[in-house]
């Protein structure tokens, strides 16, 4: 959640789950995962659990304003089912959670996260698949919106990442009625088409904005609407082209 102060909260959350099994049973998570998220936040998250009981990731959601870094450890309960706990980094946060899944066939991803902020009970729903090829989408795309009642063009770049499957480095132009600015952030994009993003617009070397915002891509991947908001709570949506 965007939040203007750095959390730290387990809360004792892990011994709601109980420990048990190893990595070799039957229900090891072992291996890349694309998983979306929904719940108290929505987004989508690459996870990839080790053999030596952790796992690690990384993703974009709507709360983040950035990319989210996650961190954790992982065990087998007695009912098979994949536990533990795990730290999400994002600008401005760090937030802990804990996580119980179960993965039906070996090849689908179904679980459940929860954590606790300002006497609120968060709840994430991670529904996913083991990681597959992500859409390509890189290449030069135009948009143009409206936030805030202020109308907006933008020109910018998707990159693949050489490492991280379904991210794309953003980097281009903004032009609103108050002049242009350079935009810098970045997508993800997961196998069925949805797709969350971030943007930074560096409008003077004082004011920036940071949007966050989702979407899902058409068939063929040349056209997507998004709907988001930036960090002054201004809701924004624009429509995107690739060229």
């Amino acid at each position: 959640m965007r939040i203007g102060l750095v959390v730290s909260l387990f809360l004792g959350l892990v011994s709601l789950f109980p420990m048990g099994a190893s990595a070799g049973s039957d229900h090891s998570p072992v291996g890349t995962w694309a998983v979306g998220v929904s719940g108290s936040d929505h987004g989508i998250n690459y996870l990839t659990f080790s053999t030596n009981f952790t796992w690690t990731g990384y993703g974009i959601s709507l709360e983040s304003f950035g990319p989210i870094t996650i961190v954790g450890t992982w065990t087998n309960d007695n009912k098979g089912e994949v536990v533990g706990p795990y730290t999400e980094t994002f600008p401005g946060a760090t937030m802990g959670w804990s996580m119980a899944a179960k993965l039906p066939g070996g090849k689908k991803f179904r679980g459940m996260a929860v954590s606790r902020f300002d006497n609120r009970l968060l709840r994430l729903v991670l529904r996913g698949e083991t990681a597959a090829t992500a859409h390509n989408i890189s290449g030069n795309w135009v948009a143009d919106g409206s936030s805030h009642g202020n109308r907006f063009f933008e020109t910018y770049t998707l990159t693949a990442s050489t490492n991280m499957p379904g991210w794309f480095d953003l980097a281009g132009l903004v032009s609103t009625g108050n002049g242009t600015s350079t935009v810098s952030g970045a997508m993800i994009v997961n196998t069925d088409r949805r797709a969350n993003g971030y943007m930074i617009s560096d409008f003077t070397s004082s004011v920036t904005v940071t949007s966050s915002f989702s979407g899902r891509f058409n068939l063929p991947l040349t056209k997507i609407t998004f709907v988001g908001r930036d960090d002054n709570n201004h809701a924004l949506v624009f429509r995107a082209t690739q060229q």
